[in-house]
Protein backbone atom coordinates (compact mmCIF):
# COMPACT_ATOMS: atom_id res chain seq x y z
CA UNK A 1 0.00 0.00 0.00
CA UNK A 2 1.32 3.37 -1.10
CA UNK A 3 0.49 5.80 2.00
CA UNK A 4 -0.69 9.49 0.88
CA UNK A 5 -0.96 10.42 4.84
CA UNK A 6 -2.36 9.21 8.26
CA UNK A 7 -5.29 10.33 10.86
CA UNK A 8 -6.68 9.44 14.06
CA UNK A 9 -9.75 9.25 16.21
CA UNK A 10 -9.74 13.17 18.32
CA UNK A 11 -11.52 11.20 20.80
CA UNK A 12 -9.71 7.91 21.01
CA UNK A 13 -6.50 7.99 20.32
CA UNK A 14 -6.49 4.20 19.90
CA UNK A 15 -8.38 4.11 16.55
CA UNK A 16 -6.39 5.22 13.40
CA UNK A 17 -6.43 5.31 9.79
CA UNK A 18 -4.21 5.11 7.21
CA UNK A 19 -5.26 5.59 3.59
CA UNK A 20 -3.44 6.04 -0.22
CA UNK A 21 -3.29 3.82 -3.04
CA UNK A 22 -5.10 0.71 -1.82
CA UNK A 23 -7.48 2.48 0.10
CA UNK A 24 -8.02 2.79 3.68
CA UNK A 25 -6.88 0.91 6.50
CA UNK A 26 -7.97 1.16 9.94
CA UNK A 27 -6.36 0.00 13.59
CA UNK A 28 -8.53 -0.03 17.07
CA UNK A 29 -5.31 -0.41 19.01
CA UNK A 30 -2.73 1.96 18.62
CA UNK A 31 -1.87 0.68 15.59
CA UNK A 32 -0.45 -3.04 16.58
CA UNK A 33 -3.00 -4.67 14.55
CA UNK A 34 -4.71 -3.55 11.08
CA UNK A 35 -7.56 -4.28 9.02
CA UNK A 36 -8.56 -2.90 5.42
CA UNK A 37 -12.01 -0.85 5.72
CA UNK A 38 -12.54 0.05 1.79
CA UNK A 39 -15.68 -2.10 0.98
CA UNK A 40 -17.31 0.25 -1.41
CA UNK A 41 -14.15 1.95 -2.95
CA UNK A 42 -14.29 -0.08 -6.07
CA UNK A 43 -14.09 2.02 -9.03
CA UNK A 44 -11.50 2.71 -11.36
CA UNK A 45 -8.85 5.51 -8.73
CA UNK A 46 -11.54 5.36 -5.91
CA UNK A 47 -9.73 2.82 -3.82
CA UNK A 48 -6.70 5.76 -4.30
CA UNK A 49 -7.68 8.10 -1.63
CA UNK A 50 -5.90 11.29 -0.83
CA UNK A 51 -7.44 12.48 1.71
CA UNK A 52 -9.10 11.13 4.92
CA UNK A 53 -11.73 13.01 7.21
CA UNK A 54 -13.22 12.50 10.64
CA UNK A 55 -16.19 14.10 11.56
CA UNK A 56 -15.42 16.05 15.01
CA UNK A 57 -18.94 15.89 15.22
CA UNK A 58 -19.51 12.02 14.82
CA UNK A 59 -16.20 9.97 14.57
CA UNK A 60 -17.64 7.15 13.15
CA UNK A 61 -18.80 9.73 9.60
CA UNK A 62 -15.51 9.66 7.22
CA UNK A 63 -15.27 11.33 4.41
CA UNK A 64 -12.43 9.72 1.56
CA UNK A 65 -11.37 12.27 -1.19
CA UNK A 66 -9.99 10.04 -4.24
CA UNK A 67 -7.85 9.84 -7.29
CA UNK A 68 -10.68 9.68 -9.24
CA UNK A 69 -12.38 13.16 -8.20
CA UNK A 70 -15.37 11.29 -6.06
CA UNK A 71 -16.39 12.06 -2.78
CA UNK A 72 -17.07 8.85 -0.34
CA UNK A 73 -18.43 8.73 2.89
CA UNK A 74 -18.76 6.03 5.55
CA UNK A 75 -21.37 6.56 8.48
CA UNK A 76 -19.51 3.13 9.77
CA UNK A 77 -16.60 4.13 11.24
CA UNK A 78 -15.09 2.84 7.40
CA UNK A 79 -16.58 -0.34 7.39
CA UNK A 80 -18.27 0.47 4.46
CA UNK A 81 -18.42 3.27 1.71
CA UNK A 82 -20.70 5.26 -0.10
CA UNK A 83 -20.18 7.84 -3.29
CA UNK A 84 -21.80 11.05 -2.15
CA UNK A 85 -22.96 13.79 -5.38
CA UNK A 86 -19.12 14.87 -5.37
CA UNK A 87 -17.83 14.35 -8.72
CA UNK A 88 -15.06 16.21 -10.23
CA UNK A 89 -14.57 13.39 -12.88
CA UNK A 90 -10.56 13.38 -13.59
CA UNK A 91 -9.99 15.87 -11.16
CA UNK A 92 -8.42 14.66 -7.56
CA UNK A 93 -9.88 15.85 -4.39
CA UNK A 94 -6.87 16.68 -2.75
CA UNK A 95 -8.55 18.33 1.00
CA UNK A 96 -11.78 17.66 2.88
CA UNK A 97 -12.57 19.92 5.69
CA UNK A 98 -16.09 19.19 8.01
CA UNK A 99 -17.13 22.24 9.35
CA UNK A 100 -16.24 22.73 13.30
CA UNK A 101 -19.59 24.08 13.76
CA UNK A 102 -22.07 22.24 11.67
CA UNK A 103 -21.99 18.51 11.03
CA UNK A 104 -23.47 18.70 7.46
CA UNK A 105 -21.34 21.55 5.92
CA UNK A 106 -18.16 20.22 3.81
CA UNK A 107 -15.41 22.14 2.27
CA UNK A 108 -13.93 20.02 -0.60
CA UNK A 109 -10.46 20.95 -2.46
CA UNK A 110 -9.65 19.60 -6.01
CA UNK A 111 -5.88 19.98 -8.06
CA UNK A 112 -6.59 20.87 -11.09
CA UNK A 113 -8.84 23.75 -11.52
CA UNK A 114 -7.95 25.00 -7.90
CA UNK A 115 -11.84 25.75 -6.45
CA UNK A 116 -12.82 25.16 -3.25
CA UNK A 117 -16.35 23.69 -2.89
CA UNK A 118 -18.96 23.75 0.13
CA UNK A 119 -21.99 21.18 0.82
CA UNK A 120 -24.46 22.57 3.89
CA UNK A 121 -26.25 19.32 3.37
CA UNK A 122 -23.77 16.42 4.03
CA UNK A 123 -22.80 16.18 0.88
CA UNK A 124 -25.89 16.15 -1.39
CA UNK A 125 -25.43 19.68 -3.19
CA UNK A 126 -22.31 22.02 -3.88
CA UNK A 127 -21.77 25.04 -4.51
CA UNK A 128 -17.88 27.02 -5.15
CA UNK A 129 -16.86 28.74 -2.76
CA UNK A 130 -15.79 32.66 -3.22
CA UNK A 131 -12.26 32.15 -1.54
CA UNK A 132 -10.26 35.39 -1.89
CA UNK A 133 -7.08 35.95 -1.37
CA UNK A 134 -5.80 32.56 -3.00
CA UNK A 135 -3.13 32.97 -6.09
CA UNK A 136 -4.00 32.47 -9.58
CA UNK A 137 -0.99 31.18 -11.36
CA UNK A 138 -1.92 27.21 -12.45
CA UNK A 139 0.93 25.84 -10.38
CA UNK A 140 -0.33 27.48 -6.93
CA UNK A 141 -3.38 25.55 -6.16
CA UNK A 142 -3.91 24.90 -2.50
CA UNK A 143 -2.51 22.00 -1.20
CA UNK A 144 -3.22 22.34 2.48
CA UNK A 145 -5.75 23.61 3.77
CA UNK A 146 -7.53 24.08 7.62
CA UNK A 147 -10.13 25.79 9.34
CA UNK A 148 -9.31 28.14 12.08
CA UNK A 149 -10.75 26.47 15.43
CA UNK A 150 -11.71 30.23 16.76
CA UNK A 151 -13.02 31.65 13.65
CA UNK A 152 -14.92 29.15 11.81
CA UNK A 153 -15.23 31.76 8.69
CA UNK A 154 -11.59 31.64 8.44
CA UNK A 155 -9.44 28.89 5.95
CA UNK A 156 -5.39 29.35 6.28
CA UNK A 157 -4.20 27.92 3.29
CA UNK A 158 -0.67 26.71 1.97
CA UNK A 159 1.12 25.97 -1.66
CA UNK A 160 3.83 24.45 -2.87
CA UNK A 161 4.87 26.54 -5.89
CA UNK A 162 8.47 28.25 -5.45
CA UNK A 163 8.47 27.21 -1.52
CA UNK A 164 5.57 26.93 0.65
CA UNK A 165 3.35 30.41 0.57
CA UNK A 166 0.89 30.62 3.10
CA UNK A 167 -2.69 32.38 2.25
CA UNK A 168 -5.80 33.40 3.78
CA UNK A 169 -9.30 33.41 2.77
CA UNK A 170 -12.76 34.24 4.77
CA UNK A 171 -15.92 33.62 4.51
CA UNK A 172 -19.05 35.62 6.31
CA UNK A 173 -20.70 33.17 8.29
CA UNK A 174 -23.91 34.26 9.75
CA UNK A 175 -25.01 33.59 13.69
CA UNK A 176 -28.34 34.00 15.78
CA UNK A 177 -27.79 35.35 18.85
CA UNK A 178 -31.53 35.08 19.79
CA UNK A 179 -35.22 34.16 18.10
CA UNK A 180 -37.96 33.97 20.51
CA UNK A 181 -41.74 34.34 20.13
CA UNK A 182 -44.07 35.89 22.78
CA UNK A 183 -47.98 37.06 22.93
CA UNK A 184 -48.20 40.61 22.18
CA UNK A 185 -50.55 41.18 25.96
CA UNK A 186 -50.95 39.25 28.40
CA UNK A 187 -48.97 35.37 28.82
CA UNK A 188 -50.63 32.06 28.77
CA UNK A 189 -51.20 29.90 25.73
CA UNK A 190 -51.26 30.90 22.51
CA UNK A 191 -55.32 30.56 21.28
CA UNK A 192 -57.38 32.06 17.98
CA UNK A 193 -57.16 35.36 17.90
CA UNK A 194 -53.81 35.97 19.70
CA UNK A 195 -50.81 38.46 18.58
CA UNK A 196 -47.58 36.77 18.45
CA UNK A 197 -44.12 39.08 18.45
CA UNK A 198 -41.03 37.24 16.89
CA UNK A 199 -37.50 38.97 17.41
CA UNK A 200 -34.36 37.33 16.56
CA UNK A 201 -31.20 38.83 15.67
CA UNK A 202 -28.09 38.14 13.02
CA UNK A 203 -24.87 38.23 13.21
CA UNK A 204 -21.61 38.38 10.89
CA UNK A 205 -19.33 36.74 13.19
CA UNK A 206 -16.52 36.05 10.32
CA UNK A 207 -14.00 38.36 9.22
CA UNK A 208 -15.48 39.38 6.17
CA UNK A 209 -18.49 41.64 5.09
CA UNK A 210 -21.64 39.85 4.04
CA UNK A 211 -23.15 41.65 1.25
CA UNK A 212 -27.31 41.65 1.43
CA UNK A 213 -27.76 39.25 3.64
CA UNK A 214 -31.44 38.22 4.34
CA UNK A 215 -33.87 36.00 5.80
CA UNK A 216 -36.85 34.38 4.85
CA UNK A 217 -39.45 32.87 6.70
CA UNK A 218 -42.60 30.93 5.76
CA UNK A 219 -45.50 31.88 7.64
CA UNK A 220 -47.78 28.54 8.14
CA UNK A 221 -51.55 28.63 7.12
CA UNK A 222 -52.77 29.85 10.32
CA UNK A 223 -50.81 32.76 11.00
CA UNK A 224 -51.97 35.76 9.63
CA UNK A 225 -48.88 38.52 8.98
CA UNK A 226 -49.55 41.79 10.95
CA UNK A 227 -46.19 43.81 10.53
CA UNK A 228 -42.23 43.44 10.31
CA UNK A 229 -39.42 45.43 10.55
CA UNK A 230 -35.41 45.65 10.67
CA UNK A 231 -32.98 48.02 12.46
CA UNK A 232 -29.58 48.16 12.42
CA UNK A 233 -27.62 49.61 15.53
CA UNK A 234 -31.12 51.27 16.10
CA UNK A 235 -31.78 52.54 12.55
CA UNK A 236 -34.65 51.09 11.06
CA UNK A 237 -33.47 49.94 7.54
CA UNK A 238 -37.04 48.96 6.08
CA UNK A 239 -41.32 47.96 7.15
CA UNK A 240 -43.43 45.37 5.98
CA UNK A 241 -41.56 42.57 4.14
CA UNK A 242 -44.16 40.37 3.05
CA UNK A 243 -45.17 38.40 -0.16
CA UNK A 244 -47.76 36.08 0.14
CA UNK A 245 -46.99 33.99 3.58
CA UNK A 246 -43.19 34.56 2.83
CA UNK A 247 -41.59 37.50 4.77
CA UNK A 248 -37.88 38.65 3.50
CA UNK A 249 -35.66 40.36 5.55
CA UNK A 250 -32.76 42.20 3.99
CA UNK A 251 -30.05 44.27 5.56
CA UNK A 252 -27.37 45.60 3.14
CA UNK A 253 -23.95 45.50 4.03
CA UNK A 254 -23.54 43.56 7.21
CA UNK A 255 -19.65 43.89 8.12
CA UNK A 256 -18.03 41.59 10.59
CA UNK A 257 -19.82 41.38 14.03
CA UNK A 258 -22.70 43.72 13.23
CA UNK A 259 -25.95 42.96 13.96
CA UNK A 260 -29.19 43.33 12.73
CA UNK A 261 -32.67 42.67 14.46
CA UNK A 262 -35.63 41.44 12.79
CA UNK A 263 -39.21 41.56 14.41
CA UNK A 264 -42.72 40.65 13.30
CA UNK A 265 -46.04 40.54 14.47
CA UNK A 266 -48.44 37.70 12.98
CA UNK A 267 -51.99 36.88 14.22
CA UNK A 268 -53.28 33.30 15.15
CA UNK A 269 -56.10 32.87 13.07
CA UNK A 270 -59.96 31.91 14.86
CA UNK A 271 -60.72 28.44 14.62
CA UNK A 272 -57.12 26.99 14.50
CA UNK A 273 -55.17 24.32 17.36
CA UNK A 274 -52.08 21.91 16.73
CA UNK A 275 -48.33 22.66 16.42
CA UNK A 276 -46.61 24.34 14.20
CA UNK A 277 -42.26 24.25 13.00
CA UNK A 278 -41.05 27.94 11.83
CA UNK A 279 -37.89 27.38 10.27
CA UNK A 280 -36.20 30.19 9.02
CA UNK A 281 -33.42 30.39 6.54
CA UNK A 282 -30.11 32.83 5.98
CA UNK A 283 -27.97 33.70 2.88
CA UNK A 284 -26.17 36.17 1.30
CA UNK A 285 -25.09 37.56 -2.20
CA UNK A 286 -21.36 35.97 -1.11
CA UNK A 287 -23.20 32.79 -0.35
CA UNK A 288 -22.22 33.32 3.12
CA UNK A 289 -22.05 30.41 5.74
CA UNK A 290 -25.42 29.90 7.21
CA UNK A 291 -25.69 28.99 11.10
CA UNK A 292 -29.50 28.09 10.90
CA UNK A 293 -31.81 29.98 13.00
CA UNK A 294 -32.87 27.59 15.48
CA UNK A 295 -36.58 26.67 15.18
CA UNK A 296 -39.62 28.10 17.31
CA UNK A 297 -42.76 25.10 17.81
CA UNK A 298 -45.64 27.35 18.04
CA UNK A 299 -48.72 24.72 19.74
CA UNK A 300 -52.36 26.84 19.62
CA UNK A 301 -54.72 26.05 22.31
CA UNK A 302 -58.57 26.00 21.40
CA UNK A 303 -60.56 28.32 23.77
CA UNK A 304 -62.20 26.53 26.72
CA UNK A 305 -65.53 25.81 26.50
CA UNK A 306 -68.04 28.19 28.49
CA UNK A 307 -69.27 26.25 31.23
CA UNK A 308 -71.86 29.01 32.60
CA UNK A 309 -75.09 29.15 30.76
CA UNK A 310 -75.74 31.84 28.05
CA UNK A 311 -77.39 35.00 30.06
CA UNK A 312 -81.16 35.61 29.77
CA UNK A 313 -82.51 39.17 28.61
CA UNK A 314 -85.63 39.62 30.99
CA UNK A 315 -86.63 43.30 29.52
CA UNK A 316 -90.30 43.01 27.69
CA UNK A 317 -89.99 44.48 23.55
CA UNK A 318 -91.59 47.60 21.96
CA UNK A 319 -95.33 46.55 21.15
CA UNK A 320 -95.32 47.45 17.26
CA UNK A 321 -92.23 49.27 15.14
CA UNK A 322 -91.69 52.91 14.41
CA UNK A 323 -93.54 54.44 11.18
CA UNK A 324 -90.58 55.93 8.75
CA UNK A 325 -92.73 58.02 6.48
CA UNK A 326 -90.32 60.84 5.74
CA UNK A 327 -86.84 61.70 5.59
CA UNK A 328 -85.11 65.08 4.07
CA UNK A 329 -81.16 64.75 2.91
CA UNK A 330 -78.98 67.23 1.32
CA UNK A 331 -75.53 66.60 -0.42
CA UNK A 332 -74.28 64.89 3.35
CA UNK A 333 -77.16 64.61 5.46
CA UNK A 334 -80.37 62.80 5.98
CA UNK A 335 -83.34 63.77 8.55
CA UNK A 336 -85.69 60.86 9.83
CA UNK A 337 -89.05 61.38 10.65
CA UNK A 338 -91.26 58.64 12.27
CA UNK A 339 -93.66 57.75 14.90
CA UNK A 340 -93.13 56.23 17.94
CA UNK A 341 -92.02 52.74 18.92
CA UNK A 342 -95.27 50.73 20.52
CA UNK A 343 -94.60 50.99 24.55
CA UNK A 344 -92.25 50.09 26.29
CA UNK A 345 -88.98 51.43 25.04
CA UNK A 346 -86.15 53.43 26.11
CA UNK A 347 -84.13 53.97 22.99
CA UNK A 348 -84.12 54.03 19.72
CA UNK A 349 -81.60 52.62 16.82
CA UNK A 350 -81.18 53.35 13.13
CA UNK A 351 -79.73 51.34 10.58
CA UNK A 352 -78.59 52.63 7.14
CA UNK A 353 -77.10 50.98 4.15
CA UNK A 354 -75.79 51.39 0.31
CA UNK A 355 -77.12 48.10 0.02
CA UNK A 356 -81.25 46.79 -0.13
CA UNK A 357 -80.67 43.88 2.41
CA UNK A 358 -77.58 44.77 4.84
CA UNK A 359 -76.88 46.48 7.71
CA UNK A 360 -73.78 48.63 7.08
CA UNK A 361 -73.46 51.04 9.23
CA UNK A 362 -75.59 52.12 12.57
CA UNK A 363 -76.35 54.58 15.13
CA UNK A 364 -78.46 54.68 18.92
CA UNK A 365 -79.72 57.50 20.97
CA UNK A 366 -81.93 57.29 23.97
CA UNK A 367 -85.32 58.53 24.17
CA UNK A 368 -87.66 56.98 26.64
CA UNK A 369 -91.47 56.61 25.64
CA UNK A 370 -92.13 59.87 23.70
CA UNK A 371 -95.25 60.57 22.79
CA UNK A 372 -94.89 62.69 19.15
CA UNK A 373 -93.04 62.42 15.90
CA UNK A 374 -89.25 61.86 16.80
CA UNK A 375 -86.26 63.26 14.19
CA UNK A 376 -82.97 62.34 13.99
CA UNK A 377 -80.26 63.71 11.99
CA UNK A 378 -77.69 61.28 10.09
CA UNK A 379 -74.37 63.04 8.84
CA UNK A 380 -71.34 62.73 6.93
CA UNK A 381 -73.00 60.79 3.84
CA UNK A 382 -71.76 60.76 0.44
CA UNK A 383 -73.14 62.27 -1.97
CA UNK A 384 -75.68 61.67 -4.80
CA UNK A 385 -75.58 58.38 -3.53
CA UNK A 386 -78.60 56.00 -2.59
CA UNK A 387 -79.30 54.75 1.12
CA UNK A 388 -81.74 52.42 2.54
CA UNK A 389 -82.87 53.60 6.24
CA UNK A 390 -84.98 51.81 8.79
CA UNK A 391 -85.38 52.01 12.14
CA UNK A 392 -86.59 50.33 15.56
CA UNK A 393 -86.95 51.20 19.39
CA UNK A 394 -85.39 49.17 21.88
CA UNK A 395 -86.33 48.30 25.92
CA UNK A 396 -82.86 47.33 28.10
CA UNK A 397 -81.66 44.39 26.43
CA UNK A 398 -84.49 43.39 23.94
CA UNK A 399 -84.77 44.93 20.49
CA UNK A 400 -88.38 45.96 18.66
CA UNK A 401 -89.12 44.79 15.49
CA UNK A 402 -87.46 47.17 12.84
CA UNK A 403 -90.06 49.60 10.69
CA UNK A 404 -90.46 49.90 6.89
CA UNK A 405 -87.22 50.59 4.64
CA UNK A 406 -87.32 54.10 2.93
CA UNK A 407 -84.83 54.16 0.26
CA UNK A 408 -83.28 57.50 -0.75
CA UNK A 409 -80.91 59.56 -3.04
CA UNK A 410 -78.79 62.31 -1.23
CA UNK A 411 -78.29 65.02 -3.47
CA UNK A 412 -75.84 66.97 -5.44
CA UNK A 413 -73.86 70.00 -3.78
CA UNK A 414 -76.39 72.33 -2.17
CA UNK A 415 -79.69 70.75 -3.31
CA UNK A 416 -82.00 69.60 -0.64
CA UNK A 417 -85.02 66.77 -1.53
CA UNK A 418 -87.74 65.58 1.06
CA UNK A 419 -89.04 62.19 0.73
CA UNK A 420 -92.79 61.36 1.78
CA UNK A 421 -94.57 57.92 2.57
CA UNK A 422 -98.63 58.33 3.08
CA UNK A 423 -99.61 55.34 3.12
CA UNK A 424 -98.87 53.96 -0.62
CA UNK A 425 -98.34 57.12 -1.43
CA UNK A 426 -94.70 58.26 -2.05
CA UNK A 427 -93.60 61.40 -3.46
CA UNK A 428 -90.40 63.61 -3.58
CA UNK A 429 -90.29 66.99 -3.38
CA UNK A 430 -86.88 69.35 -4.37
CA UNK A 431 -86.39 72.39 -2.44
CA UNK A 432 -83.39 73.63 -3.98
CA UNK A 433 -81.03 73.24 -5.95
CA UNK A 434 -80.57 72.50 -10.17
CA UNK A 435 -83.99 71.30 -12.00
CA UNK A 436 -87.34 71.64 -12.47
CA UNK A 437 -89.03 71.71 -8.66
CA UNK A 438 -91.71 69.05 -8.29
CA UNK A 439 -95.04 69.87 -6.27
CA UNK A 440 -95.70 67.63 -3.11
CA UNK A 441 -99.41 67.67 -1.53
CA UNK A 442 -98.40 69.43 1.85
CA UNK A 443 -95.03 70.85 3.18
CA UNK A 444 -95.82 70.57 7.01
CA UNK A 445 -96.70 67.47 8.64
CA UNK A 446 -98.37 67.50 12.23
CA UNK A 447 -96.42 66.62 15.77
CA UNK A 448 -98.09 63.17 15.87
CA UNK A 449 -99.47 60.90 13.25
CA UNK A 450 -101.35 57.70 13.87
CA UNK A 451 -98.44 54.29 13.69
CA UNK A 452 -99.10 52.58 10.24
CA UNK A 453 -98.31 49.26 9.86
CA UNK A 454 -94.91 48.64 7.35
CA UNK A 455 -94.94 47.32 4.06
CA UNK A 456 -92.74 43.80 4.07
CA UNK A 457 -91.23 45.65 0.80
CA UNK A 458 -88.33 47.98 0.27
CA UNK A 459 -90.21 51.10 -0.77
CA UNK A 460 -88.84 52.82 -3.67
CA UNK A 461 -89.78 56.25 -3.59
CA UNK A 462 -90.68 57.65 -7.05
CA UNK A 463 -90.23 61.52 -7.97
CA UNK A 464 -93.08 63.46 -9.46
CA UNK A 465 -92.08 65.09 -12.01
CA UNK A 466 -95.69 66.50 -13.43
CA UNK A 467 -98.63 67.02 -11.60
CA UNK A 468 -101.57 65.55 -13.78
CA UNK A 469 -104.90 67.23 -14.24
CA UNK A 470 -108.25 65.85 -13.75
CA UNK A 471 -106.81 63.37 -11.63
CA UNK A 472 -109.64 61.98 -9.20
CA UNK A 473 -108.40 63.12 -5.29
CA UNK A 474 -107.72 60.83 -2.68
CA UNK A 475 -107.60 61.88 1.17
CA UNK A 476 -106.93 60.26 4.34
CA UNK A 477 -105.92 61.15 7.78
CA UNK A 478 -109.21 62.77 8.39
CA UNK A 479 -109.31 64.86 4.71
CA UNK A 480 -105.72 66.23 6.20
CA UNK A 481 -103.79 64.93 3.31
CA UNK A 482 -105.36 64.89 0.21
CA UNK A 483 -103.37 63.80 -3.16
Amino acid sequence: MAISGITYDPYDANTVYVFGLGGVCKSTDGGTTWSTSSTGLSCSYCNWVDFLAISPHDTKVLYAGTRSGKLFKSTDGGVNWSQTSFDLGSSAVIWVIVDKDSPDTLYVSEGTTKNWYRSTDAGITWTILPLTGLPESSSRYPYTFIQDQNNSGRFIGCTVFNGVQIYESYIPKFETSTFSVAKHQGSGPYRPGDTLDFTFTLRNSGPAQATNPYVRIVLPSFLAYVSGSATKDGVALFSDPISGNTITFQGNNLLRNESLVFTFQATINSGVSGTVVIDPTVTSDEDAEGTIIPDITISVEPWPEMKASAPVCGDVPPASPPDLFQIDVSSNSAVLYFTPAGKPYNYYFISYSRFPHAEEYGTQFVLTNYEGVTSFKVSHLAPQTTYYFKVRGGNGCMPGPWSNIMEVKTGKNGEAIKYYRYGKVRTKKVISGVGKETISPRDSLPSLLPSVTPSPAIITLQKTEKKEENKKKHCFLWNFFCF
